[in-house]
């Protein structure tokens, strides 16, 4: 057995690439927020970790062997997803915890500046899903639309899908919101899976059903309603209905959640 303090600094040493390629990742000011969030989380934790906590060496060692197998073949996110994962995990069982705590890592594995990998790996499919939603639902409205690659046509225009019409970003802050909400539930594993999935497919729907009244903003169908300000009104709208409904449905269910060390 480790002392759970002696544990957590010789990973936070061993692990210096991740954070050098961490730092490099974060950006502008924004981005950094969390991962300031996270830091003073782990410093909290550290300092709350008196000397008669410990951990097996050998989950040290695993963490620290699994650290250097995705070094040589994983890519960057993945190489500072897996040390931030590691910490947790060490921490968490420093406290006494038994199972891994996924809503934690779910928690810290949002907080990372993720989206360029999003918009990287998920665009192209989002915009096309997206576009494809959005022309189901105007149909459902009488409109004679169809899909044209990552782009709806009706009459004489093309209404294309771009990167921020793909819903990434309101994705990947649903996810965020939903592990928030499971880590302060502390929901099982098998639950906050479900929850994950369950947030996914209302984020794409919630971004589609956005893109549709956005629809009715771009064609003029609502002329005082014209200009960016009234998008990214319709945006914000679309995202804090999405939110209320998760959070109405979480805690609507929370007394039947199993809780989890």
């Amino acid at each position: 057995m480790i002392q759970a303090r002696y544990a957590v600094l010789l990973l936070a040493a061993a692990y210096w690439d991740a954070w050098r390629l961490l730092i490099g990742r974060i950006g502008d000011g924004a981005a950094a927020i969390p991962i300031l969030i996270l830091l003073v989380g782990f410093a909290i934790a550290w300092i709350k970790l008196t000397t008669d906590r410990r951990v097996p060496a050998i989950l040290v060692g695993i963490v620290l062997a699994a650290f250097i197998i995705v070094s040589i073949w994983g890519t960057a996110m993945i190489k500072i997803g897996v040390a931030l994962i590691a910490i947790m995990m060490v921490v968490h069982r420093g406290f006494g915890g038994k199972r891994p705590p996924f809503a934690a890592i779910g928690v810290g594995l949002m907080a990372l500046p993720i989206l360029p990998s999003l918009d990287f790996y998920l665009a192209w499919p989002m915009r096309q899903l997206s576009a494809t939603l959005t022309a189901g639902l105007l149909r459902l409205n009488g409109f004679s639309v169809h899909v044209e690659g990552v782009a709806i046509a009706w009459q004489d225009q093309l209404l294309l899908f771009d990167g921020p019409c793909s819903g990434i970003r309101m994705l990947w802050a649903a996810l965020l919101l939903t592990s928030i909400l499971s880590l302060i539930g502390r929901i099982g594993a098998w639950r906050y899976g479900a929850a994950l999935v369950i947030t996914a497919v209302l984020a794409i729907f919630a971004n589609a059903l956005r893109a549709a009244s956005l629809f009715y903003l771009e064609t003029g169908f609502v002329p005082r309603m014209e200009g960016p300000v009234f998008h990214e009104l319709v945006g914000i709208s679309s995202f804090v209905m999405l939110g209320v409904l998760l959070v109405y449905g979480f805690y609507k269910q929370d007394e039947r959640m199993p809780k989890c060390a």
